[in-house]
């Protein structure tokens, strides 16, 4: 299925150099416009509680039963969640299985999987503490991304119910399956050492790195600032041979960038937004829209991206879109579905929802807008695949249905549910379903943003026509602005002239 060979890809990330690892969506209190009351109480990291120094499978499992309990968007009805809670809450209370870590572990799992939401994640430590260093991607590391060749055809080998750690099993350097370098970062330590993207990594500090896991591989990679790291790759030149190079790396710390911009030509600025996750993502964003500003159009390339943080994309759907319903949510509050509109104005934001002490009526909150930085009427165009996801689908469905962009590529994955971070105990972390989202007013969940100009990407053809597709429709657009502006200069001159001579008619008749 769709859902499940996408999971397979986002657990794949994991062992990444940079990981760029898909995560549900996660938000936070970023102003009054953002998340309602009830949503925000609940999208807040909670910081851990504090834990006794053994393992305790009962605590463990008792936090995550309460979570579940009063936070999912499944269980907002009364009497389900009373007959989940009974099925649940002593499940494992005789049978031994929360004596260990991985039978709490395990028992969680089912417990979380029962409610039948795909995008419910439960962590172990490991994973915990790779997410959160995806929302703060500054490591020490050579600076660039790595992974497995070809590494769908090892995934689609296993089994639905394949865990995070059949995958990282799964992915093992073969001769088939080598260890290359995706993405060297601009003016990184690999970049400056002259690492260049396909270079297949064969030694790492003079040990091969077949038969190892792509995990293993990163691992030694990784060390310490200012320590040395030796890599062995090989790399096809101009002629056509492989080559064997020795390069050694000083290991620095860096900043993973998610936004890349380029100026395509013409007045067309390209920017590609890797993820929503980076607590660096905002700013990086702005200072390219500012750079974009100045041309004739815009395109946002956001195919791939996993999506992320709902106040980072509200914020930058604002920069673009100077006004209209930038997002409804429909969250849990305690047994109730409460609505959510955010809606975006020329000089402030507006969040409506039902007041708290009288659900019949509308409360209404004023609050400060992001600046907007792309001129009202430049061309947008936004790019999507099927590996669009959550955040992704917001900006691109609310710049769609508020009619500000032309939505190019395939449609997106359709993930329109949002979920609460939730950290437990014993560096567990939990994310939880408890809203839905509708870009723009429109659902999407199951359905995705479909495209308004649907174009395919074979994976056996080098061109990117996808983007060649974008940039087409930017161009045509910018021709048609141009156009439009030619006329109204020229009717402006008309009737400038017209007026002069009419002018001069009546002094001429005047003497």
């Amino acid at each position: 299925m769709k859902f499940k060979n996408s999971l397979r890809l986002v657990l794949a990330a994991v062992a990444m150099v940079f990981a760029f690892a898909s995560t549900p969506l996660h938000a936070q209190d970023n102003g009054g416009f953002l998340p309602s009351k009830a949503v925000k109480s609940q999208l807040m990291p909670q910081q851990n509680p504090a834990a006794p120094q053994k393992f305790d499978g009962p605590a463990l499992y008792k936090a995550s039963f309460e979570t579940l309990r009063d936070y999912h968007i499944a269980l907002a009805d009364q009497k389900t969640r009373d007959k989940w809670a009974k099925e649940w809450e002593n499940k494992h209370a005789t049978d031994g299985a929360l004596t260990t870590e991985a039978g709490t572990d395990k028992a969680i799992r089912e417990m979380m999987q029962s409610l039948g939401q795909r995008f419910d994640y439960y962590f172990d430590p490991a994973r915990t503490k790779q997410e959160q260093e995806q929302a703060d991607p500054s490591l020490v590391g050579m600076g660039a991304v790595v992974k497995i060749l070809k590494q769908e055809e090892l995934l689609k080998a296993l089994p639905d119910t394949a865990t995070a750690d059949d995958v990282k099993k799964a992915l093992k350097v073969d001769k088939d399956h080598p260890v290359v370098i995706d993405e060297p970062f601009e003016d990184g330590p690999a970049d400056k050492a002259g690492i260049k993207p396909g270079d297949v990594i064969v030694k790492v500090d003079g040990k091969p790195t077949m038969g190892k896991t792509l995990d293993e591989v990163v691992g030694s990679i990784r060390g310490k600032a200012n320590t040395v790291v030796t890599l062995t790759v090989q790399r096809t030149d101009d002629q056509g041979k492989t080559v064997e190079l020795t390069v050694k790396i000083t290991r620095a710390k860096v900043v993973a960038k998610v936004v890349k911009f380029k100026d395509l030509g013409n007045g067309v600025s390209y920017v590609k937004l890797k993820d929503f996750m980076s607590q660096y993502g905002p700013k990086e964003f702005s200072d390219a829209l500012k750079k974009a500003a100045g041309g004739k159009a815009l395109i946002i390339d956001v195919r791939d991206n996993p999506g992320g943080r709902l106040d980072y994309v509200l914020m930058m759907s604002a920069q673009v879109m100077e006004q209209g319903t930038v997002l409804v949510t429909e969250d849990r509050d305690g047994g109730d579905i409460r609505e959510h509109r955010v809606t975006a104005t020329p000089h402030f934001m507006l969040s409506e929802e039902p007041d708290d002490q009288d659900p019949t009526k509308i409360s209404i909150n004023v609050g400060d807008r992001p600046t907007l930085l792309i001129p009202a009427d430049m061309p947008v165009i936004v790019l999507v695949n099927e590996n669009s996801y959550s955040a992704s689908e917001i900006l691109s469905g609310t710049l769609q249905a508020n009619h500000r962009a032309i939505v190019v590529g395939k449609s997106t994955g359709g993930k329109g549910v949002g979920q609460a971070v939730i950290d437990l105990p014993f560096g567990r972390r939990m994310h939880v379903t408890s809203f839905q989202f509708l870009p723009g007013g429109k659902p999407m969940d199951w359905i995705g943003i479909v495209p308004d100009v649907e174009v395919d990407q074979p994976k056996d053809v080098k061109d990117d026509k996808q983007l060649e597709a974008a940039l087409k429709a930017a161009q045509e657009l910018v021709q048609k602005h141009d156009a439009l502006d030619t006329k109204r200069q020229e009717l402006k001159k008309t009737h400038e002239d017209e007026f002069k001579k009419a002018l001069e008619e009546l002094k001429n008749k005047s003497k």
